[in-house]
Parts: structure tokens; sequence; C-alpha cells
């Protein structure tokens, strides 16, 4: 395993970012008749008139007729029908329904992962947002992506496992300490699993077991100030699209680490600065504040020492490589 950038994933997300976006909108297919006709082979015609009718006649009738009717009709439906249903069916189906299910049709390439949170008091998970239509629940991401994937909006080339979580269910980690590192939160995925994607349903032997047990595993998600490497990394795509990074990205973007346990793949990975984050304003309402152009109000993060209150959102950088 290891990390590798998502810069054009990360090009598609910088944009929504200053236009208000507050992270990834998706929560944004015959019976053979071989019936026999008996001939007449009765031989009267060979004797003289009197001797003929009487022997041809009803020797005709009992042994032709008769014989015909009992002898073709019963032996030719069970012997033809029976044996054609069992025999040609029954065959064809086990055969060759069942071989294409072994081969995937969906091939692992990589992980990558992102939370978005409302963080109250610096280090605890505070309760759901107030949304228009409804809550928003803090949320984990993981997407399980193949080679074809086109970025955030390919979701046939990518699986999605959504997680939901409260204050109750994540628990803040004592391990994620020391310099960088501002808070950091475990979450048992087997306890907070909501939903996968239709893609998902693509995936078979090996790399099933590796999606169920995700699904099932403990995750982490965290926050520290903004590495240098992505630092130097956002700087350079912020002047490719022409922004500048000094004031309207530096200010606001910390790191968002993930914690991602990939069990026979390669084990608990630890503590992984994964994602390029940002804060947005949260009232006493638990609702996100929007300015004067319904843009959302991100909060600085300048000299900060501990995560601020509010949205805590991470948006893809880097990715992790599944051998």
């Amino acid at each position: 395993m290891y990390l590798r950038v998502l810069s054009n994933v990360f090009c598609v997300m910088i944009l929504p970012i200053f236009l208000g976006c507050s992270g990834v909108d998706r929560c944004p297919e015959i019976e053979e008749n071989t019936d026999q006709i008996g001939s007449d082979t009765s031989s009267g015609d060979t004797n003289t008139d009197p001797v003929t009718d009487p022997d041809t006649d009803p020797d005709t009738d009992p042994d032709t007729d008769p014989d015909t009717d009992p002898d073709t009709d019963p032996d030719t439906d069970p012997d033809t029908d029976p044996d054609t249903d069992p025999d040609t069916d029954p065959d064809t189906d086990p055969d060759t329904d069942p071989d294409p299910d072994p081969e995937p049709d969906f091939g692992i390439t990589a992980v990558y992962a992102f939370g978005a949170l409302n963080v109250i008091n610096q280090n605890e998970i505070g309760p759901p947002l107030a949304g228009e239509t409804g809550t928003i629940n803090s949320n984990f991401q993981m997407i399980l992506t193949q080679d074809d994937w086109g970025g955030l909006g390919d979701f046939e080339n990518a699986c999605w496992l959504t997680f939901e979580f409260d204050e109750g269910s994540a628990t803040l980690d004592p391990g994620f300490v020391g310099p960088g590192k501002w808070a950091g939160w475990t979450v048992s995925g087997s306890e907070t699993f909501k939903e996968q994607s239709p893609s998902c349903s693509n995936i078979y032997g090996d790399e099933l077991s590796f999606l169920e047990h995700l699904k099932s595993s403990t995750f982490g998600v965290g926050a520290g100030p903004i590495t240098p490497a992505m630092a130097e990394t956002s700087e350079e795509l912020f002047d490719g699209a022409g922004m500048d990074w000094v004031n309207d990205g530096l200010p606001y973007y910390f790191t968002q680490y993930v914690m991602l346990d990939f069990g026979e793949l390669g084990g608990n990975l630890g503590w992984s600065p994964a994602n390029q984050g940002i804060v947005y304003e949260v009232d006493q309402d638990n609702i996100l504040v929007t300015d004067e152009d319904n843009y959302l109000v991100g909060v600085s993060i300048e000299d900060a020492e501990w995560i601020p209150d509010g949205w805590m959102n991470g948006n893809l950088f880097y990715g992790f490589a599944v051998n």
C-alpha cells in the first residue's frame, strides 16, 4: 500500500469550494415431435375374395389400428417429451449460467476516503446539522475505484461506501497527538455503515471479501495543519487555475488525516495525511452559515493550535493503491 496523489480529482473539487460547495454531492440493466404412423402390412390381397374378407378385415382392424395407437402414441410421448426436457434444459442451465459469475466485473486498484463532521468544543463530534431538507449527519466515505475511474462524477467505475455517525459513536483517539496533529476520532464501521452504491454489486471473490472487511472495520478521521508537501502541491494547483493561494487557500486549508484497515491486504495503515480540508462556519442552531451571495463561510485556521469548531469537510487529495 502506498499513497498516491489524486490531482485530477482535486482540480475537480477546488472550484466548488469557492462557490460554496460543502463536499461531494452524491448523498449529490424445441420439443421434437417423433410421432410414428403404422403401415398396413396385411397380405389378404394374395387370397381369394371369400378368404380375404373375413381374414383381412378382422385381422387388419385389431392388428393394425390397435397396435399402432398404443405402440406409437404412448411410447412417443413419454420417450421424447420427458427425455428432451430434462436432458437439454437442466444440463444447459447449470453448465452455462454459473460459469460467468466467478469472473469479477470490478477490479479494485485504489481506495480513497474522506470525512465531513460537525466539530464542537475543538475535540468533540457535535449533533447533526440542520439542513433545508433534513438533518446532515457527520459522515465518512470510502471510494473503491478501478483503473478506468474518471473522477468523482464517474460512479460506474467506483464503489462508494457511506458511514454516518454522531457524538455517541466516535471516540477521540489519544494516540493522535504530537506536532502537526489537532484531533482524531475512531469509528466502528460495523456500527455506522449506512449504504453502498449500485456498482459495488459488481465486486466478487477475494475483492468482495476486502469490501466486506472495509464495511465492518474501524476507521478514523482527524485534522492538523496543512503539511508542507500538500501545501506545495496545492499552491501549484491554485496557480494553474489562476487563483490566489496565499489569500484564498492557505488561511483556510488544513490536512485531513484518515485511518483505514485493509485487513489481509495490509492491516491497519495508521494515520495518513490523505486530504485537503476546510472548516465551514456553523451557527448556534447547527445551521451552516452563508454570506450575502449564499456561499458557505470558511473559518480561518491561521496560527490555530487546535481544530476550530465548525463543519470539517475533507476534499480528496491522496488515495491508497491496492496491490
